[in-house]
Formats: structure tokens, sequence, C-alpha cells
């Protein structure tokens, strides 16, 4: 099944036909397969870590590699191009924190920072106070507002 150019994927088999496989598990294989990191997008941290109330209508991935589209069926996979401190701590709590805190934005950083610090374990607290000369001015204040 063809999901972009050059991209394809095997569709899985099921009693009502085939079907392509969960976006997840091909946006794993495509990260593996780019080397480049690929996460999801700030809107569904912020909406898991209870920032938000907003359900994310689109599935939309956040790379350090090309903008593109991904067609999974009926299901378009956007991928945008983001800074590369965006896509730190990958597969981690810290890096879903750091996410959803950057789609909050500056206006509201503050409030989200000590949201989020409540929800985190310690250790990955730690780590991204740690990595905070790495991420914009206003983030590591942020950060450092709800320490």
């Amino acid at each position: 099944m063809r999901i972009a150019r050059g991209k394809y994927v095997r569709p899985q088999s099921g009693r009502f036909g085939s079907y392509p496989p969960p976006a997840t598990k091909v946006i794993k294989s495509l990260a593996k397969a780019q080397g480049k990191a690929i996460v999801e997008s700030g809107a569904v941290s912020a909406n898991r870590l209870g920032l938000t109330t907003q359900q994310p209508v689109r599935q939309v991935f956040m790379t350090t590699g090309k903008s593109g589209e991904l067609k999974l069926g009926n299901n378009p996979i956007l991928l945008r191009h983001v800074p590369a401190w965006q896509t730190m701590f990958a597969n981690r709590p810290a890096g879903q924190a750091l996410r959803a805190l950057a789609y909050m934005g500056k206006a509201e950083s503050g409030e989200a920072a000590k949201r989020i610090k409540g929800s985190l374990e310690a250790a990955e607290w730690e780590a991204l106070m740690r990595a905070k000369k790495k991420f914009p001015a206003w983030v590591s204040k942020a950060l450092e507002g709800a320490a």
C-alpha cells in the first residue's frame, strides 16, 4: 500500500478485507528508516497531561526531517518540521512535557510548567532542568519559575 512517494507499507488483513497498519507503527518504522526523531504533536501531549481538553482531529507528528504528508487509507498523517529541541527526550515523559509546554505558548507557559511539574516524576523533571539551556529563553524561564 503506497503511503507517499517512494514509501510503502504492508496492509493488514481482516475479515472485512485489508486495511492500513496503525499510524504509530508506521511512524516508528519511518523514524528508524530515516534516522530522525518523529514524535507526537504538542496538542496530543498537552491533552494527555491534562493541560487542555481539546482532542486533536488530525494526526500530526513533529520531526527534525522534512515536512510532508502520508496517506494512510483515508486518514492523512501530517509530518511537521520543528526545531530539534522540540524532539528532545523523544519517547519519555519529559519529552511529552516539553512538547506540551511549547504547544501552550509563552502566554500560558508559567502556569503550564507548574501543572506539568506536578504530573512528572522527579527524575523526568530533573532531566528537563538539566537540559534547559538548550531550550528557548521563554521555555527555560517557565521551567525555572515552576521549580
